[in-house]
C-alpha cells in the first residue's frame, strides 16, 4: 500500500486519547495505591475506567486511499486491501460501522452527519467509485 496519500474518514485522534485514558488510568490507580484507598472505592474506580478505556476502544480511527483502508486502534494498526471493502452503515447519530467482508470497525463522523439520512449510502458510492476508477 501507498503510505502517502491517505484520506481520513470521520473524526481522527481516537488511537491517541485511548493512550491518554490508558496512561491517565494508570496514573489514578498509582495515586489511590499511595493514598490508601478502601477496597470497595478500587472495585468501584477501577470498573468506571475500565468502562471508560472500554468506549473508547470501540472506535477506530481511518484511513484510506484506492489500495486499501489502514485501522489504527490503541496499539493494533491493521491493512485491509480494499477489494474487501463491503459498505457503511449508520450505528447510532453520528456512529458509523465500516464493513468488510470479515470485519466491521466503529468511527464517529463529524456532527453534520447526524441531520444527514443519506451520508453512509453516499460515502459508499463514493468509495467504491474510487476503489474502481
Amino acid at each position: 500500500m501507498m503510505k502517502n496519500n491517505f484520506e481520513k474518514l470521520g473524526l481522527s485522534g481516537f488511537r491517541y486519547m485511548q493512550i491518554v485514558c490508558f496512561l491517565g488510568t494508570l496514573l489514578m490507580l498509582l495515586a489511590n495505591y499511595l493514598i490508601g484507598a478502601s477496597l470497595g472505592f478500587w472495585a468501584i474506580f477501577a470498573g468506571g475506567l475500565f468502562i471508560v478505556n472500554w468506549i473508547w476502544n470501540l472506535f477506530s480511527d481511518v484511513k484510506w486511499d484506492k489500495e486499501g483502508f489502514i485501522i489504527e486502534k490503541f496499539l493494533r494498526k491493521k491493512e485491509i486491501p480494499s477489494n474487501e471493502f463491503v459498505r457503511i452503515d449508520r450505528f447510532f447519530l453520528n456512529v458509523y460501522t465500516l464493513r468488510f467482508k470479515n470485519d466491521k470497525y466503529l468511527y464517529l463522523a463529524g456532527l453534520d452527519s447526524i441531520f444527514s439520512d443519506d451520508y453512509a449510502d453516499k460515502l459508499t458510492l463514493s468509495i467504491k467509485e474510487r476503489i474502481t476508477n
